[in-house]
């Protein structure tokens, strides 16, 4: 009952933000390791951006990842704020 009650909460608040980085870093370092990986993307975005002299493909590589991290940095900041507590 001590547990649950006076260590898990203070644990998860603690943890929380260094969490949070490491899950942020994971979503955005994942693609290297990916079928699909943030080279390719950029390499088939030049082939294109060589062929057509348009930016669009950089674009959406751009709002791809951003679609990504944005929301989840908000959510983690959301998390933090919740559970924060004076020190």
């Amino acid at each position: 009952q001590a547990l649950r009650l006076v260590v898990l909460p203070q644990a998860i608040r603690t943890v929380i933000p260094p969490l949070g980085s490491i899950t942020s870093a994971l979503v955005r370092n994942s693609s290297i390791a990916s079928a699909i990986s943030a080279r390719e993307l950029l390499f088939v975005g030049l082939l294109v951006h060589q062929r057509t002299f348009s930016f669009e493909p950089f674009l959406g590589i751009l709002v791809g990842y951003w679609s990504l991290t944005i929301p989840l940095a908000f959510a983690i900041g959301q998390l933090e704020r919740r559970l924060a507590y004076a020190r």
